[in-house]
């Protein structure tokens, strides 16, 4: 089934363009009937294989940041999949009237650079037919992204200018992009003692961790301690954990060691499992790059998010008057 999606005020009664609204200004484009569609704008074919790439990198995306990721942005994903190929392909005929279209010498430029980088021709060609696409298709794809690269650079992004303080509050609102994770080495002496212990265990337990902790403290080896008494398997290795990374483990253990200094040796620490006396070692990263080692990477953020917003207005302004078809099920 087709919707026609046309934003409020551009279309009146029975799904026609209203009086006020612009006609759809680009020439339609025969769709090639060997690769499936998703929509149309203006007449013109938004084919699916560039849908399910948006697809794929959006999904991706939230894979990869789990925080901001939840069901709802999983379901949604579909339709910004189908908004930006929409937007690129507003952005493509705004292109054209303009005279900022890629040509398509360009475009063959563009697929011979891809299909070299791709092992070859055949193995490119290869690739696009599984992804559902012919050549014909994949070309106009390249000569809309080389097109709308321009239309953004010459009309978008070109007078924009980031100041130091614009620079230094997206710095300071990304800092964790620009701070190495942190890793230290660590020991441990484990005194087993699961939460569901009864209150005579868990005293039993408890005291014979503080007796370890005031035998350390009293000069006694800690990996010779740690032989001796701790029940699990780092015993053998006389409680070494390796270099264990931030976040990794336990949160209340994570909470103690990090804080320790190198040396340092811990009161017994209760996680689930039972109590752990930590022995911190060297630690690395966790520390922030200076602004001054990362200024141009703050600059080009907040030039991105200048040009993302203005591409925003600019496609809302667009979708006025257009003729927007989704196929989206």
């Amino acid at each position: 089934m087709i919707t026609i999606l046309l934003p409020a005020g551009a279309c009146s009664g029975g799904g026609t363009p209203s009086a006020g609204a612009s006609s759809p200004a680009a020439t339609a484009r025969e769709a090639d009937p060997a690769v499936a569609l998703i929509g149309k704008v203006n007449g013109r074919p938004l084919y699916k294989p560039f849908y399910e790439r948006n697809l794929n990198f959006i999904t991706g995306r939230l894979s990869r940041d789990a925080a901001s990721a939840n069901v709802e942005r999983y379901m949604n994903a579909r339709f910004e999949a189908f908004d930006m190929l929409v937007q690129d392909e507003l952005l493509f005929q705004e292109a054209e009237k303009e005279g900022l279209a890629a040509s398509e010498q360009e475009a063959r430029a563009e697929f011979e650079n891809a299909a070299r980088a791709a092992g070859g021709q055949d193995r490119f060609l290869a690739g696009l037919k599984r992804e559902g696409l012919t050549q014909g298709v994949a070309l106009e794809g390249m000569r809309r992204k080389l097109s709308v690269n321009r239309f953004v650079t010459e009309r978008i992004s070109k007078d924009l200018s980031v100041t130091d303080d614009e620079a230094i509050a997206w710095y300071n609102e990304h800092l964790d992009r620009f701070t190495p994770d942190a890793w230290m080495k660590a020991w441990q002496i484990f005194i087993s003692c699961p939460r569901d212990a009864s209150p005579e265990r868990v005293k039993k337990a408890l005291d014979h961790a503080r007796s370890i902790v005031a035998s350390l403290k009293a000069g006694s080896d800690f990996e010779q301690m740690a032989r001796d008494h701790s029940e699990d398997g780092t015993a053998l290795a006389g409680g070494s954990l390796g270099r264990i990374k931030k976040g990794y483990a336990q949160p209340e253990f994570d909470a103690v060691a990090f804080h320790l200094a190198p040396g340092e040796i811990s009161d017994p620490v209760r996680t689930d499992a039972g109590f752990h006396i930590i022995k911190a070692g060297e630690r690395v990263g966790g520390t922030p790059r200076p602004f001054s080692e990362v200024a141009e990477t703050c600059r080009k953020g907040v030039l991105n998010q200048k040009t993302v917003a203005l591409l925003k207005e600019r496609s809302e302004r667009l979708r006025q008057g257009s003729q927007i078809d989704s196929y989206l099920q």
